[in-house]
């Protein structure tokens, strides 16, 4: 039987939302099996609601990339 936390890599928890970072299988239309990650943003109480992205494991290093280009 699964777990509801199947799959989820990590929380980060802010006073206004919280981001969850997941690995699961591709979506429905994809057209690569491999598996995805979603990142998600859940707002606490803001107006916004529900916010995700998702990509094969494949393109997770070149946004970890570009993010670390952010920071500099």
């Amino acid at each position: 039987m699964r777990s509801l936390t199947d799959g989820l890599i990590g929380v980060i928890a802010r006073q206004g939302y919280r981001v969850e970072v997941w690995n699961m299988s591709a979506p429905k239309l994809a057209v690569t099996s491999e598996r995805w990650v979603y990142i998600t943003k859940i707002h606490h109480k803001g107006d916004i609601g529900e916010r995700s992205i998702g990509l094969p494991e494949s393109d997770l290093a070149e946004l970890i990339d570009l993010l670390g280009q952010s920071t500099h």
